[in-house]
């Protein structure tokens, strides 16, 4: 369906084309546009399962005819054309012939007639409406004023429902047609309401007619009903208030246990950040402490170092006094008259002792003092050489020697106690 081309009629017409209610969304959008007058949808499958189609409907303010001959509209679509005719106020004509309304459908569309003053003519032809729809229908016309047409054809009305509606032609004037052909009616009560319709004087009488027991009992009995559901509605209501307020009370003392929740959570979070601070301080004071111990390790590399440098150099020293004294050694064999002192002195164990006379000792062991902290004891080297005796005399001699040999290893030591080393 082209809504373009359907807005712009004012009649549209579309008899057995299969429509259902999926497709009647376009014809919504075109009755919202109020410029349609009337619409044939007779002979589709269309059921009014949901508002769209009466919604729009009740808001129109164009449409004058509405045919939905023969489909599938059944209670519940009668219950939403219902609330839709109460609402409007444009539609004059509905045909709902064959749409298997029945009685429980004929009921709400005779209670929305109460309030609706334009709707003319109501075709309910073929849809299966017994007595106690005819009933309903009678106590609803009333008080509507607007109906003159009513078609009740082809469905299951006795006596009895149209006695009903015999007399309701007393009491309103406005009614000029009520079908009954093809119902369970007699020829006579079909003549009865026919005479109370052809009767002359029917609109030009002035008195207040009374309204018949049944009649009046029906009413009361739609109103007690009306009543009783206002009633329901109202009490569905306050069981609901009670439930909000149930709720609500429930949801305080949730805002109360998370106001609870957050105060702890608060509490918490105040331990944690201490608790981050405490790690805080204790990563730095670690990373100072390694800071420390990165610093003496670096610290003890040097002592390391400054240990090693003074022994090299003693070995330098002794390297430098093992050539002179080989030097010397070379020199004394030549010379035999020299008949100085001598000292025999062994720097290691695979090496023969070396021979040095007593100056040549002191000025060694001398040099070798300087090399070492002011408080090791330099004068062991004096003492021993005041102290040693002739190295002409054997035993002395080999004392002597004894006496070099110890004040060397205790220089040694003094070099290593002046680095700071064990």
């Amino acid at each position: 369906m082209d809504f373009d081309s359907l807005a712009k009629r004012k009649k549209i017409v579309l008899a057995s084309k299969d429509l259902k209610d999926g497709d009647i969304e376009v014809l919504a959008e075109v009755l919202a546009k109020n410029t349609v007058e009337e619409m044939n949808l007779m002979l589709n499958q269309l059921t009014l399962s949901d508002d769209t189609f009466t919604d729009a409907l009740a808001r129109n303010k164009s449409l004058k005819i509405l045919n939905l001959y023969n489909n599938k509209i059944g209670v519940e679509g009668a219950k939403r054309l219902a609330k839709a005719i109460s609402i409007n106020k444009t539609l004059e004509q509905l045909n709902l012939e064959g749409a298997e309304i029945g009685d429980e459908g004929v009921k709400h569309l005779a209670a929305a007639l109460t309030g609706n003053s334009k709707l003319e003519v109501l075709i309910l032809r073929g849809n299966n409406i017994g007595d106690d729809g005819a009933v309903d229908l009678a106590t609803s016309l009333v008080i509507n004023t607007s109906l003159r047409v009513l078609l009740l054809g082809e469905n299951n009305v006795s006596d009895a429902g149209a006695d009903k509606l015999a007399d309701l032609i007393e009491y309103n004037l406005a009614i000029d047609q009520i079908m009954l052909d093809g119902n369970k009616v007699s020829n006579i009560m079909e003549l009865k309401i026919r005479n109370a319709l052809g009767k002359p004087s029917r609109k030009k009488s002035q008195e207040v007619q009374v309204l018949p027991k049944w009649l009046f009992q029906n009413i009361l009995a739609r109103k007690d009903t009306e009543i009783a559901k206002q009633d329901a509605a109202i009490k569905t209501l306050k069981d609901g208030y009670a439930s909000l307020e149930a709720t609500a009370d429930c949801k305080d003392q949730e805002i109360a246990l998370l106001r609870q929740l957050e105060g702890e959570i608060l509490l918490l979070d105040q331990k944690v950040s201490r608790r981050d601070d405490a790690l805080t301080a204790n990563a730095r004071e670690m990373a100072t402490k390694d800071r420390t111990i990165a610093s003496m390790a670096v610290e003890i590399e040097s002592l390391k170092s400054s240990l090693n440098n003074p022994l090299e150099l003693l070995v330098d020293i002794l390297k430098r006094k093992d050539e002179k004294i080989a030097g010397l050694k070379a020199k004394k064999t030549k010379k035999t008259s020299n008949k100085s002192s001598v000292v025999e002195v062994a720097f290691t164990p695979t090496e023969t002792p070396a021979i040095l006379s007593d100056e040549e000792t002191r000025r060694f062991l001398d040099d070798t003092n300087e090399n070492i902290d002011p408080k090791s004891p330099k004068s062991t080297t004096s003492a021993i050489l005041k102290e040693r005796p002739s190295p002409n005399h054997e035993p002395s001699k080999k004392a002597f020697e004894n006496d070099v040999a110890s004040a060397t290893k205790k220089t040694c030591v003094g070099l290593i106690i002046s680095t700071g080393e064990v």
